[in-house]
Order: structure tokens, then C-alpha cells, then sequence
């Protein structure tokens, strides 16, 4: 009986992990979220289950791993979001010039 619940509460916990305010833990420990393409809000449960569903399929993940390379991934097409960087509030993962390298210059005087 512990086992059946602790198991659908890690699976409920993986589905929903980007529901709190766009973080996941490790989101959250590299400065990442996931916002909606179109107002650029956090996620919530709905969108965090849509973009975390197509890696329960068999071979998914693995495409996945390949697939970031190049931009977003599966999920995040059929959730329409994306992810972004916290402190650049809107520059998208991937896209070049992620920061600016003056900027970056300053901080390290």
C-alpha cells in the first residue's frame, strides 16, 4: 500500500514538477524557467503535464536528448512554452548572444 502511493505521488511529482511558478528544482539551481510562449507567464499544472507527457512514451527521452541540441523540445511544442533565462526575463535557451559579454566583464571587476 505505501509503496502504490509513494509511487503515483513521485509520478504526480515528476508530471507537475515545472507547475511551481515555472521552476523545477534544477530550473530553479541554473536560473531557468518555463514560460508561455504567447503572455510569458510562469506555467502552471496543465501546461507543466502537456510538456512533461510525450517523455513517458517509449524512445522519447532519448530523441529528447538529441533534439535540445538544436532547440525546444517535444513538450514544448505541444505546450507552447518555452524556456527561458530568469535574469534575462525573455531570452529564450539557445538563442545566441544568451548574455552579453560586457556586461559579463563588469561583473567579474
Amino acid at each position: 500500500m505505501i509503496s502504490t502511493v509513494t509511487s503515483c505521488l513521485g509520478c504526480g511529482l515528476y508530471l507537475f514538477k515545472e507547475s511551481f511558478n515555472g521552476l523545477s528544482p534544477g530550473k530553479a539551481l541554473f536560473g531557468l524557467r518555463v514560460v508561455d510562449n504567447v503572455t510569458g507567464c510562469p506555467i502552471g499544472p496543465v501546461k507543466s503535464f502537456l510538456r512533461t507527457l510525450p517523455l513517458l512514451l517509449p524512445l522519447v527521452p532519448i530523441i529528447c536528448l538529441f533534439q535540445i541540441i538544436s532547440g525546444p523540445r517535444i513538450g514544448d511544442g505541444w505546450a507552447h512554452t518555452k524556456v527561458i533565462w530568469r535574469r534575462d526575463s525573455g531570452q529564450v535557451i539557445g538563442q545566441a548572444d544568451v548574455f552579453n559579454t560586457e556586461d559579463h566583464k563588469l561583473e567579474e571587476k
